[in-house]
């Protein structure tokens, strides 16, 4: 059971935190692991709303109760690479009630066990991420399991197969949605299955820009509610943010900050926000220059142990 005691004797020293005055800046502490005190003294000390991004391995019981203490300092966004077990069954049941929506993350085709187990736990949304396509109808019966509740996330980095894309469109059509993580911008082929999906899709392009002819394209696939674009620096030409206008977008850089005409030419887009990935090499007047802005922006402070 996730006991008040063990939180406390967890994170009772965050209590002694000062408050902090509001910023139009969301901070997200991005994890491999349980945070430790000096990693959140660090993370705290940043005005604005705070943000847990957590992924966890094989769990203990305390573990979870440690996670879900986090939330009263803000969003705990949950990961597992692993479904629940069978023993801890329970204690996810009451972390899924104080932390109602959590990421499960598979390498290989979930299975209609660890589906159940997933279930059995009670979140409210819930978020199957799988790193391959299902191959064929023998891989359905898991996802035939999943409902509104959840949006399934294929991180492969390309777009299905004709193989593939005979599979998914024999997923269940009341999925919350389908996300599609990959390198390259659709043309007709993506663009043309893509609308035969019966279930909403979010996208996210990786290290690459679009071009004007890839718009075409995009602005034609239906029931896209957001599209992700993730680079490691800045467009070429400004005109990418007009070419933009209209689609539910947001842009996630790494490597520093955005230039000052980027800066400026997205306060004329229409977009969902501004993602700085690299928030640990932020220089005070450059997390300043970003409060001053008159849009969403969120900085990720990566204590990620596989990055160091």
């Amino acid at each position: 059971m996730l006991k008040r005691l063990v939180w406390t004797l967890a994170f009772g020293w965050l209590s002694a935190f000062p408050v902090i005055a509001k910023s139009a800046i969301e901070n997200t502490l991005v994890a491999d692991h349980l945070p430790i005190s000096q990693e959140l003294h660090r993370f705290m000390r940043f005005s604005g709303k705070k943000n847990f991004r957590i992924t966890l391995d094989i769990l203990k019981s305390q573990d979870l109760a440690r996670l879900a203490h986090l939330k009263q300092y803000g969003t705990v966004e949950a990961r597992f690479s692993e479904p629940p077990r069978e023993a801890l069954i329970s204690e996810f049941q009451e972390f899924a009630r104080a932390v109602p929506e959590a990421w499960f993350l598979f390498k290989t085709q979930p299975t209609v066990s660890e589906v159940q187990r997933i279930l059995a736990a009670g979140f409210q949304k819930l978020n199957v991420s799988v790193q391959q396509y299902p191959l064929s109808s023998g891989d359905l019966p898991a996802y035939a399991l999943l409902g509104q509740e959840t949006w399934v996330v294929f991180n492969t980095g390309q777009y299905p197969k004709p193989e593939e894309q005979l599979v998914l469109l024999e997923l269940p059509k009341n999925l919350a949605g389908l996300q599609f993580v990959v390198s390259s911008w659709p043309r007709y082929y993506a663009m043309d299955f893509l609308n035969r999906l019966a279930q909403p899709k979010r996208l996210n392009v990786q290290n690459i820009f679009p071009n004007e002819s890839d718009l075409t394209y995009l602005k034609n696939i239906k029931q896209l509610v957001r599209l992700g674009l993730e680079t490691d620096g800045d467009p070429a030409s400004l005109t990418l943010w007009s070419w933009l206008s209209g689609l539910p977008f947001f842009w996630s850089r790494s490597d520093g900050l955005p230039s000052e005409k980027h800066l400026q030419a997205l306060r004329d887009a229409s977009f969902e926000k501004l993602i700085v990935r690299d928030g640990k090499s932020l220089s005070a007047s450059e997390r300043t220059r970003l409060e001053a802005l008159p849009y969403p922006v969120e900085v990720r402070w990566d204590e990620s142990w596989e990055t160091r």
